[in-house]
């Protein structure tokens, strides 16, 4: 959202010409407003516990949905909807089922979110800069963008597998609440 305003606030030149309707702006903060209150909404089940069965260890499960969002690029207008559909549904149905295993883990959890990520920033390095300049100044702001998104993925991963490590010492949760 941040950057969207900030695009917007650059004036004709980053928006060029594109004014937003009332219905676009409802729309968007509604789906703000929906997504933070079901974040704030008290979780509904008890402790998760795993059912057995085995899931790809969380860089592969990451590196797949990295390709997922790539191999997306290339397939444009409505067939390209049709395939963000359906890898959409494809990918929600596989993380349902993988996730309920004991096996999953939140290092899978950062490792398909990170993907998305990963891609954007990948995507920003082969879009064009909102206003001219030198080819030293748009590969330096390219690999400054590319270098931020994989510390990010690297320290989110890196506590991922540090808490996995430190709840393992404690005992498990009970259902309690």
């Amino acid at each position: 959202m941040l950057g969207s305003l900030m695009i917007f606030a650059d004036g004709e030149d980053g928006r060029k010409g594109f004014l937003l309707s009332p219905a676009q702006a409802g729309l968007a903060v509604l789906v703000v407003v929906v997504l933070v209150a079901t974040a704030l909404l008290p979780r509904w089940r008890g402790v998760h516990r795993g059912r057995a069965g085995r899931v790809p260890h969380p860089l592969v499960f990451g590196s797949l949905a990295l390709a997922v969002h790539l191999g997306l690029w290339f397939v444009a207008g409505w067939p390209g909807v049709g395939a963000r559909v359906l890898a959409v549904v494809a990918v929600v149905a596989v993380v349902g089922v993988w996730s309920r295993r004991s096996g999953w883990t939140q290092r899978h959890v950062v490792a398909g979110w990170s993907a998305g990520l990963l891609a954007a920033a990948a995507g920003a390095g082969l879009s064009p800069a909102y206003q001219p300049m030198s080819a030293a100044m748009a590969v330096a702001s390219d690999v400054t963008v590319g270098v931020v998104a994989l510390m990010l993925v690297v320290t989110a991963y890196r506590l991922a597998r540090d808490n996995e490590t430190a709840g393992a010492e404690q005992p498990a949760p009970s259902n309690r609440w």
